[in-house]
């Protein structure tokens, strides 16, 4: 109807994170081959040092020549995203994933 107020709407209220069994991990990456991938990570640790306290995982993937590089073990999507960021400073793209 013409005119008619509609109620306030209920402020949103963030819920605090739900501890899941899940692990969330930065992607950094897709290099050709796992020379290219390490130069890269090496890149990364000397830009951001806060990245040398994560391990990298090389994934190759078979019969396409390139190796994939992630590096954390987070709790949540958050921490994921903290990592893309310290590894966005260090001029890598990055992608929060499960």
């Amino acid at each position: 109807p013409t005119g008619a107020r509609m109620g306030a709407m209920p402020a949103l209220i963030a819920a605090p994170p739900v501890p899941t069994n899940e692990t969330w991990r930065a992607e950094l990456g897709l290099f050709t081959g796992r020379a290219a991938a390490e130069a890269a990570w090496a890149r990364a640790k000397a830009a951001t040092p806060a990245l040398s306290a994560y391990a990298p995982v090389y994934q190759d993937l078979p019969g396409q020549g390139q190796t994939r590089v992630e590096i954390g073990a987070e709790h949540d999507r958050d921490g994921a995203v903290r990592l893309c960021a310290a590894a966005a400073s260090a001029g890598l793209d990055c992608i929060p994933g499960e």
